[in-house]
């Protein structure tokens, strides 16, 4: 107690001395003032004008200020810090300070575990201080959390999606990649759900389609062969494609065979003013020929001479031999040939017919084309309708595997030709499958490769096809809905 008495009574006492120093400076500079004044009156005006200011300057500060220093006990704050370091082994024994050791210095991992004492705290803080936190501004779409890590971020998304960046819609059917269906795909809520055509079953994995019956549709023979016309159609010779011939053996048109009595062709190959004898089938030299009924069913809107609803269904007496020389090609669904097997610039093979057999590479393989690049390159006199599509070979006779064929490549008297015949069937294959996109509306005019040909769209007919085939397999007595004027037989 007597201690704080004598430390405030010299406190007072130095505050009495500091005033005392304040009034001392003041007398000074009223006889400085004073001395100012006499130089005016003798008349040295550069020496007036620059000590007034100097001294007007010093004694407006001291009067502001009052104090020019402050009391030892408030000075003495100025020093007053908390200790940062060299607590020797107390530093050890407290909670870690992540100003000093992270901010204002480098710190290690095990120094940043000390100062939060859990580790996914820890790893939180550690992965934006050693790399920056690259989940601001956050990456993830529609919703999306993100989670930093040291060289990258993790998103967590929202249903239906999924993706590095929640970019994609499980619920969409993928086209493509490890999640895409082999055959069909239907989307639903929040997912999709794989289907396969008639005669494969879905396999454990849900997307892959394997075989279920004997004779599957489509199904292409293993081989060696990188290119795709010679895959589909080996030989130059296609198990599912059949030819119209006369008495003589001419050809005339084509046809593809989609069930063991059922033939698809253009209704305008029965109107041909020849008369069609038969059908040759068969993917091997030994074909045969097979007379044909007089049981057929025409599209009910087809009009003779036209090239909207060119299409005739043939039915057959006895059931064709199935076998690796004859086979049957499937049919898709309408959104899976529309947005899959024909988008722009995908190829598909179309075979000649059999006296062109030996004299090429191969059937032509030719590219799918948009609508607007189908009315500006075809040259029809009749309006195109979205009954129809266009191909067009792009690089030559075979395709992008042929592209190493040259005109040196062919034997003397030989050329590359693309004669196509009226329904000759267009195959798109899809992870092994060969699927049915279009009959040939018009013959290629010349042999050239180059020439733009003209396709009934089938996906816009699955309806009247699929109806007429589920009568032809139930035996069914059938009516033809035309009755085709000419020498058909």
């Amino acid at each position: 107690m007597v201690v704080c008495v004598r430390q405030k009574g010299r406190e007072r006492a130095q505050e009495t001395e500091i005033d005392r120093a304040t009034d001392r400076t003041l007398a000074q500079a009223e006889r400085l003032v004073g001395t100012v004044w006499m130089w005016i009156v003798m008349g040295s005006w550069r020496r007036w004008w620059f000590l007034s200011l100097s001294l007007l300057s010093g004694v407006l500060l001291v009067c502001s200020y009052g104090r020019v220093f402050r009391p030892p006990a408030h000075a003495s704050t100025v020093f007053l810090r908390s200790k940062r370091a060299n607590a020797f082994f107390l530093e050890e024994m407290l909670q870690g300070n992540l100003e000093r050791e992270c901010y204002e210095e480098t710190c290690n991992y095990e120094e940043a575990r000390e100062y939060f004492e859990d580790t996914p705290k820890t790893d939180t803080f550690w992965n934006v201080y050693v790399d920056g936190d690259q989940c601001k501004p956050n990456p993830c779409l529609h919703g999306g959390s993100c989670k930093d890590s040291i060289g990258g971020y993790t998103c967590s998304c929202t249903e239906p999606y999924h993706g590095k960046n929640c970019e994609i819609d499980i619920s969409q059917c993928p086209t493509k990649g490890p999640f895409s269906c082999d055959h069909f795909c239907s989307p639903n809520f929040g997912s999709y759900q794989c289907s396969c055509t008639t005669g494969y079953k879905i396999h454990s994995d849900k997307r892959s389609c394997i075989p279920a019956v004997k004779h599957p549709c489509g199904r292409l023979q293993p081989t060696n062969q990188i290119n795709i016309a010679y895959h589909v159609c080996p030989h130059n010779r296609c198990p599912w494609q059949v030819v119209f011939v006369d008495e003589a053996g001419a050809e005339l048109c084509s046809g593809v065979i989609l069930g063991p009595q059922a033939v698809l062709t253009s209704a305008s190959c029965l109107y041909m003013g020849k008369k069609v004898h038969s059908m040759q089938t068969g993917a091997s030299d030994n074909s045969v020929r097979i007379p044909l009924s007089t049981q057929l069913y025409i599209h009910n809107r087809h009009e003779r001479g036209s090239l909207e609803d060119d299409l005739a269904l043939v039915r057959l007496n006895e059931p064709l031999p199935y076998g690796p020389s004859v086979s049957h090609l499937c049919l898709p669904t309408k959104d899976f040939s529309e947005n899959v097997l024909m988008s722009p610039g995908r190829e598909g093979v179309a075979r000649g017919p059999d006296k062109f057999r030996g004299e090429s590479h191969g059937p032509p393989v030719l590219s799918y084309l948009k609508a607007e690049g189908c009315r500006n390159q075809v040259n029809v006199s009749q309006p195109l309708t979205n009954k129809m599509f266009c191909m067009r070979s792009q690089k030559g006779f075979c395709g992008t595997e042929l592209t190493r064929f040259n005109k040196t490549d062919l034997k003397p008297g030989l050329t590359r030709n693309c004669s196509l015949l009226s329904g000759t069937p267009v195959v798109t294959v899809e992870r092994g499958t060969a699927f049915l996109t279009g009959l040939l509306l018009t013959p290629p005019t010349s042999h050239g490769c180059e020439q733009t040909l003209l396709f009934t769209k089938l996906s816009r007919y699955l309806q009247w096809i699929q109806q007429r085939l589920e009568m032809t397999e139930m035996r069914m007595t059938p009516q033809m809905t035309h009755d085709p004027p000419g020498p058909y037989v």
